[in-house]
């Protein structure tokens, strides 16, 4: 059995995908809120941690820069959100974006684009399959959240090994570029 899901966001830099995330999990009768830049979503998980914080966050890959939501996923998992990664991008690809929406780091497949509130039906799908079967980190990082309630940079650097070491990699150079900043 999973935590109950109260609190989602989506990110992604195009309004379309936005839209018809919401108008599934509207749908769904589902609390959404979304981010429309990486930075934007890193405020927003930031902000709404000690709060209410969300339970999952959902983000495209490449916004701002190339591995800009795996760096959305990593603070997502600092502040303890089950994060994925819902990109147009075809991994399997060499030659970008098609028509089939991957969900890293499941590693499952929509065909569709994220344009489709369809395709986050699917998507959504996909996502509580996997909890339904695996939920176990999405468990532990509600409890850790419960107990701990602070960020954890260790939290964010085991569930990040899920993912292709590409956006592990990018999600660090990222990280350190936004620490330099500050």
């Amino acid at each position: 059995m999973i935590f109950p899901i109260e609190k989602i966001l989506v990110a992604d830099d195009r309004i379309e995908n936005i839209r018809a995330a919401e108008t599934y999990f509207k749908t769904q009768k589902m609390l959404t809120e979304h981010a429309s830049s990486a930075h934007e979503a890193i405020e927003k998980i930031e902000e709404s941690y000690l709060e209410k914080p969300y339970d999952i966050v959902l983000t495209d890959l490449q916004m701002e820069d190339e591995y800009s939501g795996a760096l959305v996923a990593w603070i997502g998992y600092k502040h303890q959100a089950y994060s994925l990664i819902v990109t147009g991008k075809d991994i399997l690809e060499s030659n970008g974006h098609g028509n089939t929406t991957s969900i890293l780091p499941l590693m499952k497949y929509v065909k569709g684009m994220k344009s489709d509130s369809a395709v986050w039906g699917e998507v959504w799908r996909n996502v509580m399959q996997h909890l339904d079967t695996q939920g176990v980190l999405y468990n532990s990082l509600k409890q850790v959240r419960n107990y701990v309630r602070t960020p954890l940079d260790s939290n964010a650097e085991i569930c990040m090994l899920a993912f292709p070491e590409e956006y592990q990699t990018g999600a660090r150079l990222l990280l350190e570029k936004q620490i330099e900043r500050k």
